[in-house]
């Protein structure tokens, strides 16, 4: 259940670092941990109808006495949209643009990008969204990437030799500016990674700003739209990893 008239997905609240006015940096990275693939179009122009629809609902409720039947047509009708969106979702939005896009308003523009995304994409509609400048800085990788070794191995995770943390040492320097943004969508290699991040000195060194869906237990029944319908970790327990990385250093976000 969502909360009426409100958008769980906006990302209107955040506000990543702004570098207008300073000296140029360095170098920009974009480490992009599910990076999605190109219908980001057709994601939001479905959100776009999904909320007219509860906005239409919303007044039909209003006018009239409850359980109208204008209102339970909206009822039905947004359940119905709102079917539409998650599925469209699920079948992704390439967010690389939109990295570049949010960044360049504030006068950050990446130098290097790493994309990583374990569902098969139609390579050359995937990087028809980058422009030409930016399909030579990009390196996409069509593949699930691994849990690190603190995290057992499981079934339905086998190695791939992807190791995000290893190519952040491999590839980067604490002189670089270096985002990453982590939403897979499978929340042991997930926090396998923040946990690496937070207990290793080299890689709080190496990580500026950082974006995480940390998905946990919400008591209201909130629907966020996320596929996973079991969840091990509690609000407290995110709040404190996320504060963990923040009094270290790195400007830790919760995604969405």
């Amino acid at each position: 259940m969502g909360l009426p008239g409100v958008d769980v997905s906006s990302t209107s609240h955040l506000v990543p670092l702004n570098w207008c006015g300073r000296p140029p940096l360095a170098r920009s990275v974009l480490f992009d941990v599910g990076a999605g693939g190109p219908n980001e179009v057709e994601w939001l122009k479905c959100r776009e109808k999904l909320f007219a629809i509860k906005a239409e609902a919303i007044l039909d409720h209003t006018n009239a006495s409850a359980g109208t039947l204008s209102s339970r047509l909206g009822h039905h009708d947004s359940k119905s949209a709102a079917r539409e969106c998650k599925a469209t979702r699920y079948r992704g939005g390439a967010s690389v643009p939109s990295w570049i896009d949010r960044y360049a308003r504030r006068c950050i523009h990446f130098d290097r990008i790493f994309a990583w995304e374990a569902r098969p994409y139609n390579q050359p509609a995937w990087w028809a969204t980058l422009t030409p400048l930016m399909r030579m800085r990009t390196s996409f990788y069509n593949v699930r990437v691994d849990a690190e070794p603190e995290a057992p191995a499981t079934a339905d995770a086998p190695p791939t030799g992807m190791s995000v943390l290893s190519w952040l040492k491999h590839t980067v320097t604490p002189d670089d500016f270096v985002v990453l943004k982590l939403d897979i969508d499978h929340s042991p290699t997930e926090l396998s990674i923040m946990h690496a991040i937070a207990a290793d000195s080299r890689l709080l060194a190496l990580v500026d700003e950082l974006w995480f869906e940390y998905h946990f237990r919400f008591d209201h029944g909130v629907e966020f739209g996320w596929k996973e319908t079991h969840f091990n970790h509690t609000v407290d327990e995110a709040l404190r990893l996320m504060h963990k990385l923040r009094s270290r250093g790195v400007r830790a976000h919760f995604w969405v």
